[in-house]
């Protein structure tokens, strides 16, 4: 059998080899998207987006892309929905949300584990939920936004598909727990602020009387979120396509249905300080790594005495996801550009990397 750490590194092998031989497909950058993010930011050049902290919090380029293929592709709606979006954000009071208001394993919602990717996911769970008013819904349905906001920031800034996985787990779900304010909320902001943020919704653990809230909520949502959701049931197979063996939650729902004792949920993977370092800093902070680093860490222990102890933990550091010299010298850079490195480097590269994890 292949180790999780293994597969991972095999995963993100196989993926730059792709790149290096197939390096069109790189980045899903085509002629047309090209020509639409050289019309957007000429567009907002003459009507440039009022200035908020989300634009340090995300790779410019990257950004620009994901409003634009939000937008079919149409410069000037993308245009419209970035100034839009930056309202948004000074009168929503992203800002002015501390540490202390992201939600942890305690909540119905928040960051723990990575996938294969080394995305990191968000764990739902609407059983810890039970507001006693209206205003208690809201608050808890900001505090969410928040926390899916936290977990966008820790993203690695080296994909292109930046989207999360989310397991939503029904276990322990009542009436009680059943807030249509809540839900009503977060996915109006959501589908609105937080565009081509989705990779799926994993629901494990359903039953019978879950139907009637997922028909309650699934006319709240446009069809290709829906399609985008799977209700598993207790067939847990789908984890394995998208996450790796030692994932905390899936560790946690394993020893839950086998009985026995159990420690608690898992932690809340801790956050990282997300901000952007200027290009030159991080081509530097690369040749430093390449210089320092040319064996692979070891793989911590996967399993103590909780469940926070994943093998890459999703605290958003890109190296435990991301081999040291794959890393370093990706092929091409997000904004579709060539790297200066040569062909013959990345083959030597590879070689070293699946030694390495061999």
């Amino acid at each position: 059998p292949i180790s999780p750490l293994l597969q991972r590194q095999l995963l993100l092998l196989n993926a730059c080899l792709m790149s290096a031989a197939c390096p069109q497909h790189q980045c899903a950058i085509d002629q047309k998207l090209q020509a639409s993010v050289e019309e957007l930011e000429s567009l907002l050049t003459l009507q440039p987006e009022p200035q908020c902290r989300a634009h340090s919090l995300e790779e410019r380029g990257h950004r620009l892309r994901r409003w634009l293929r939000a937008a079919c592709l149409k410069p000037a709606a993308a245009c419209r929905m970035l100034n839009e979006h930056a309202t948004w954000w000074r009168d929503y009071g992203m800002d002015q949300f501390t540490d202390d208001d992201e939600f942890d394993e305690t909540d119905p919602l928040f960051v723990c584990g990575q996938d294969l990717l080394g995305r990191p996911t968000l764990v739902a769970r609407p059983s810890a939920h039970e507001p006693a008013s209206r205003e208690e819904s809201l608050t808890a349905a900001r505090r969410s936004v928040f926390t899916v906001q936290r977990c966008c920031e820790c993203m690695p800034s080296w994909l292109e598909e930046q989207k999360v996985i989310v397991i939503y787990d029904c276990r322990g779900l009542k009436r009680a727990n059943l807030d249509l304010t809540y839900t009503r909320e977060i996915i109006r902001t959501l589908l609105a602020q937080f565009p081509e943020r989705l990779d799926r919704v994993i629901v494990i653990n359903s039953h019978w009387t879950m139907s009637f809230f997922w028909a309650a909520i699934k006319a709240l949502l446009p069809s290709d979120i829906v399609a985008k959701v799977h209700i598993c049931g207790s067939d847990v197979g789908i984890f394995k396509e998208f996450l790796p063996e030692d994932h905390p939650y899936i560790l946690y729902d394993a020893a839950v249905r086998r009985g026995g004792l159990v420690p608690g949920v898992p932690k809340r993977s801790p956050y990282r300080d997300a901000k952007l370092a200027p290009k030159a800093d991080l081509e530097g902070e690369a040749e430093e790594k390449e210089e320092s680093t040319d064996e692979l860490e070891p793989e911590p222990a996967m399993l103590d005495d909780d469940w926070s102890r994943q093998s890459t933990s999703a605290s958003g550091t890109e190296a435990a996801a991301t081999p040291a010299k794959l890393r370093s010298f990706s092929p091409w850079h997000p904004d579709g550009s060539a790297a200066a490195d040569t062909p013959a480097l990345h083959q030597e590269t590879y070689v070293e990397v699946a030694e390495a994890a061999v």
